[in-house]
């Protein structure tokens, strides 16, 4: 259904929104020294507002050439997309013609895809969350409400597809906001300027590398923290099944979870058009006991209930996984690789 059709209409006012810390051992992100200078908010402004006014077929045309030019850049981009995709075995997911690599065809479709999200990014800049939202197919929201009734916050995890920046859109639509780990995004040079837009949707953007728990104040005073299921380096994170192999994912959803005793929300998403997608909202995921998991263990087995829920999701969504590094770990000198 349409969110517009929902209950969560009434929710696309913006809403009014308390002040959210994190704990006093939070890092700032890396660019937070760096003032949003009139000069870069001007040129963000002035993509802001290039993007507004494309239609939807100049869009695919403009987003399709981004993705070409990004590809023919980054040929290692383009290794590693291929190869996660034939290792994952995600490398079928549609049709091929004869003699196509049907893991090359799926790349380019990832790599467009990137080319929409980054216009559809800049677009958003200019947007309230409200208008974002408009563009969606709600599947779940019932979760959120249910979870938006309670005084403390949780937390909201995704993976790299659709326009995942504008799921940060679901913070507002609750009256909460929220803490997310940002890196540089885009250009050092842009960065400031652009997580500056984002504050007014009430998202903090905070260092990916800082420690996870110093986030539990926000948490408590009812913030929701957003983290990627496939975000990080494969040499950190918890090995555990992905689509029959295993694959290191992030560790801090799950030892957030644990940590503060409050849920994880898988929410995915597809594109389906130019500023529209399809918004699937898992029920929440609490964390375990200890009396329910050997000790020690119930990071990596709620790590592993995400990961069941993300294979499922890539195996319908594929050609919009922005994944541009390899999942798998090389293999070790004496030891085959899987």
């Amino acid at each position: 259904m349409r969110l517009a059709s929902t209950a969560a209409a009434g929710a696309l006012a913006t809403p009014e929104r308390r002040p959210v810390r994190a704990g006093p051992g939070i890092r700032a992100a890396e660019d937070q020294g760096l003032e949003a200078r009139a000069l870069p908010t001007a040129v963000v402004s002035l993509l802001a507002a290039a993007a507004a006014r494309l239609t939807p077929a100049q869009a695919a045309s403009a987003g399709a050439r981004l993705g070409h030019l990004r590809h023919g850049l980054c040929p290692a981009e383009a290794r590693a997309v291929q190869e996660n995709l034939r290792w994952l075995g995600l490398a079928n997911s549609g049709a091929s013609a004869p003699g196509e690599d049907a893991a090359e065809r799926l790349s380019r479709e990832v790599f467009r895809s990137f080319g929409l999200f980054a216009l559809e990014f800049l677009r958003s800049l200019a947007m309230d969350a409200g208008d974002v939202a408009r563009g969606w197919e709600l599947d779940g929201w019932e979760h959120l409400e249910t979870l938006a009734a309670q005084p403390a916050g949780f937390i909201l995890v995704t993976a790299h597809t659709g326009n995942w920046e504008h799921l940060c859109a679901l913070a507002p639509l609750l009256g909460r906001r929220a803490l997310v780990p940002t890196g540089i995004q885009m250009h050092r040079w842009l960065s400031p300027a652009l997580k500056s837009r984002k504050q007014r949707w009430g998202i903090a953007s905070v260092s990916p590398h800082g420690d996870l728990r110093s986030l539990l104040p926000a948490i408590a005073a009812g913030g929701l923290i957003g983290l990627p299921l496939d975000g990080g380096s494969f040499r950190r994170g918890l090995p555990v099944p992905l689509l029959g192999r295993r694959v290191r994912l992030p560790a801090g959803p799950a030892r957030l979870a644990l940590a503060s005793g409050r849920p994880i929300v898988p929410v995915f998403a597809r594109r389906t058009g130019f500023m529209r997608q399809r918004v699937r909202i898992a029920p929440p995921l609490w964390p375990p006991s200890e009396r329910e998991c050997e000790p020690g263990t119930a990071a990596r087995a709620l790590t592993a209930q995400l990961a069941a829920l993300l294979g499922e999701h890539l195996r319908a969504t594929a050609d919009q996984w922005c994944i541009f590094r390899p999942l798998h770990e090389p293999a070790r000198a004496g030891r085959p690789g899987r």
